[in-house]
């Protein structure tokens, strides 16, 4: 086999290749656009710690209800740590 042979089998074969991978990149996107399984999921309202979770994955800033729920929760847990540290 030559050089040009083997050169456009391999361009022959990269071609074959990236269209592959466009097919796939494709698939996986949409896959990951898609929000049908989470069209009948109510949010939970702001003013809880889930909520400031979600500000938090959004790439937010929590709302005043979300922060004071979220200080709120961190200020239970540190006085359950601490009575079970004493007890």
């Amino acid at each position: 086999m030559t050089d040009d042979q083997r050169l456009k089998q391999l361009l022959d074969l990269r071609t074959r290749v990236d269209h592959e991978i466009h097919i796939l990149q494709r698939r996986t996107q949409a896959r990951r656009m898609s929000t049908t399984r989470w069209t009948n999921v109510e949010l939970v309202p702001c003013g809880t710690e889930t909520a400031y979770a979600r500000h938090r994955r959004r790439g937010e800033t929590p709302c005043p209800a979300c922060k004071a729920a979220r200080a709120a929760g961190e200020r239970d847990r540190e006085a359950r740590r601490q009575a079970r540290t004493v007890a």
